[in-house]
């Protein structure tokens, strides 16, 4: 049980590795950085106030510190947003197209065959197998989003299979 190591294990290791490797710098600072999947230790090692060098140390868990840094979180919430929108208005023209139908704008066989016809812009794909880091991202940006209160909700806002979010939920 004493080789686990918590944040505050490998922070305090970072920092007394470079206050014993910098005894001869005149000034060092160490900061830490801890969340739950990252802990950085950064180093400022200024020598006589003319000259400054930076170093960090950087422990991660499943790339979440890297994964934000890169910007692959936000580019993959932009994208997730943009289906939501996306999925929403392929499920309004449904039911204009359906109003169309009861106000006998068009006929039950007109509208059968408008959805035949044209499905991916009246029925929303729910096949997508979701990672448990996408379906998280779902989850938090569901937060946000008006009227997402079950599975059903959140595969038709995200193209989920629903089967597959309950199976995820499972684990």
């Amino acid at each position: 049980m004493s080789d686990i190591k918590t944040k505050t294990d490998y922070s305090m290791q970072a920092s007394e590795y470079w206050q014993a490797k910098d005894t001869n710098a005149n000034k060092a600072t160490v900061i830490t950085y801890m969340s739950d999947s990252c802990c950085m230790v950064a180093q400022e090692i200024s020598d006589n106030g003319e000259q400054s060098s930076y170093n960090a140390i950087v422990l991660t868990k499943n790339n979440d510190f890297f994964d934000l840094l890169s910007g692959k979180v936000y580019r993959e919430s932009i994208e997730m947003l943009i289906k939501a929108i996306n999925n929403r208005t392929i499920e309004r023209d449904y039911f204009r197209l359906y109003c169309d139908m009861l106000d006998k704008t068009i006929s039950e066989e007109d509208f059968d065959k408008m959805i035949d016809d044209n499905e991916s812009d009246y029925v929303v794909d729910e096949s997508e197998i979701p990672s448990v880091g996408k379906l998280k991202l779902a989850l938090e940006l569901s937060k946000y989003i008006k009227s997402v209160y079950s599975v059903n909700d959140l595969s038709s806002l995200f193209s989920f299979n629903p089967e597959s979010i309950n199976k995820l939920a499972i684990e």
